[in-house]
């Protein structure tokens, strides 16, 4: 028979929240509303992707500036050696250390003032002394174009070797000094 049948649940829903008081009603549906602001909250949250890592420190050659200074007039035997200054600048990052300098010419020993391995901290310009000895005239080109000087820094993000050319006076003055070691 049409209409006998049992109460469909949406109905019986629908009479028991009419059933409530107001008061209960608004209770529940607050309810409701921070139950769903909870979960939409919580998957958010879930969601949100994990907060980067902080940045790497530099390595050691993009934190570092060297700058040629010149010749000094005190070399330790002028019969074998001469010196040259340079300017060591750490810009930013933690300590680098200088650990080795060497010329592109075996013939070429640089000994460095102060001796190294030795640590530069950032923010600060620090002078060294290099020290040329000439062991052998015989295969040095006394009229270097562009010599260049191996460096090895290291610092907590690790260890480079690289060749720095410091310019056209550090030229000049490399070969000057060559000279008159060697046209002797």
């Amino acid at each position: 028979m049409i209409g006998s049948d049992t109460p469909r649940f949406g109905d019986r829903l629908g009479a028991r929240w009419s059933a409530l008081p107001p008061r209960r009603r608004r209770t529940l549906l607050a309810a409701l509303v921070l139950a769903l602001l909870a979960a939409f909250a919580g998957q958010y949250a879930a969601s949100r992707p994990e907060p980067l890592p902080p940045p790497a420190p530099p390595w050691p050659f993009q934190s570092t500036q060297f700058r040629y200074l010149g010749l000094t007039s005190q070399p330790a035997d002028p019969a074998r050696d001469f010196a040259m200054r340079i300017a060591v600048t750490v810009i930013k990052g933690p300590q680098v250390r200088i650990e080795r300098l060497a010329a592109d010419f075996p013939q070429l020993k640089i000994t460095a003032e102060p001796s190294l391995p030795t640590g530069f901290t950032a923010g600060r310009t620090r002078t060294l002394t290099l020290r040329m000895s000439v062991a052998d005239c015989s295969g040095l080109p006394l009229d270097g174009g562009l010599p260049f000087i191996n460096v090895t820094l290291s610092n907590e993000r690790g260890r480079e070797e690289q060749s720095w050319i410091p310019g056209g006076h550090y030229a000049r003055d490399l070969s000057a000094g060559l000279h008159a070691l060697c046209d002797q």
